[in-house]
């Protein structure tokens, strides 16, 4: 059974969770003499400090996303460097035979500029086991076996940049899946915390019932999802706002079809683009994979299908 995707479960960054925790951290310290009494002791103060300095001290999201960054670039550049080792070898055949021949086409080396990474890797190894099989007559064309040597280096080393690749990717998503999880982990003893200290103080002082507190909202509460329908083959608007890179968005298709959730220019351009999310999932966004947060303000959802209608339930976590 594949496992649920890890959901935060606070309606607000990750920066200001650990703003959150530090100042209640204070108002309970404050306040230790009344705490232990609905079990915040000093020892689990303590415990949450040292939590609260190790959840901050964890790689960030803009940090793996770099690591991603600079493995595709090192996997780019050992295509382009497979690509000309391979070009090197294919000249001296089309020199020998003409690039229209039977011997030249056997190479595969057709829209070698467009071909997958996985296609080129195959490409290259393919090169170099039939030149090696034409090498004789190819040695008047001055290719050598160090040639083909030499491709066969950096058609590995291609691999291992793919690999790498893969692996960022991989590291990326599990660390943000771990670091999600450490986040409610310690959003829970935030709770705790101002849980109690509002039931100390709810009916004898405001001021300390109000510093603990973890929503700026009336109630006190987080903010309700939005939420509403989409109807078959239609695009509706969530919400209008300028958005940030690293808001969160929390998108949970309750309705029986997939649609298409992206940020737009207007509340009735449809989703080409952006995150896509089947029936019944839910699935975390990062703004700035859902369109050009620059341009564009309008967080909209597509249902593609001309025969149901959908449903959306949606949390903003702004950064």
């Amino acid at each position: 059974m594949q496992k649920e995707e890890v959901q935060l479960e606070f309606n607000f960054s990750q920066p200001k969770l650990i703003e959150l925790c530090y100042e209640k951290h204070g108002f309970a310290t404050r306040d230790i003499a009344e705490m232990p009494s609905r079990g915040v002791t000093q020892i689990y103060l303590d415990d949450f400090n040292t939590d609260i300095v190790a959840f901050s001290n964890l790689k960030t999201h803009e940090e793996w996303e770099q690591d991603q960054v600079l493995a595709t670039q090192a996997k780019d550049a050992a295509a382009d460097t497979d690509r000309e080792a391979i070009r090197d070898i294919m000249v001296r055949v089309e020199n020998k035979w003409g690039m229209k021949s039977a011997r030249y086409k056997r190479y595969g080396t057709k829209d070698l500029s467009h071909m997958s990474d996985a296609e080129l890797y195959v490409c290259g190894k393919r090169v170099i086991r039939i030149a090696g099989l034409d090498l004789a007559e190819l040695a008047d064309e001055g290719l050598l076996q160090t040639e083909i040597d030499e491709l066969g280096t950096k058609n590995e080393d291609f691999m291992t940049k793919i690999i790498a690749q893969s692996d960022a990717i991989a590291d990326q998503d599990l660390a943000t899946e771990d670091r999600y999880e450490t986040a409610n982990a310690l959003y829970d003893k935030l709770k705790k915390i101002c849980n109690s200290g509002q039931n100390i103080w709810h009916d004898t002082d405001e001021a300390k019932f109000n510093d603990y507190l973890i929503y700026n909202t009336p109630s006190g509460e987080p903010p309700a999802p939005l939420e509403g329908p989409v109807p078959k083959g239609e695009t509706v608007n969530v919400k209008h706002m300028t958005f940030q890179p690293q808001d969160i968005i929390q998108a949970t298709n309750t309705g029986e079809t997939e649609w298409k959730i992206c940020i737009a220019p207007d509340a009735t351009t449809a989703c080409a683009n952006g995150g896509t999310v089947s029936a019944g999932e839910s699935t975390n966004f990062y703004a700035s994979e859902l369109g050009d947060i620059e341009d564009n303000k309008y967080l909209n959802i597509t249902n593609p299908d001309t025969e149901t209608d959908g449903s959306y339930s949606v949390v903003i976590v702004e950064s």
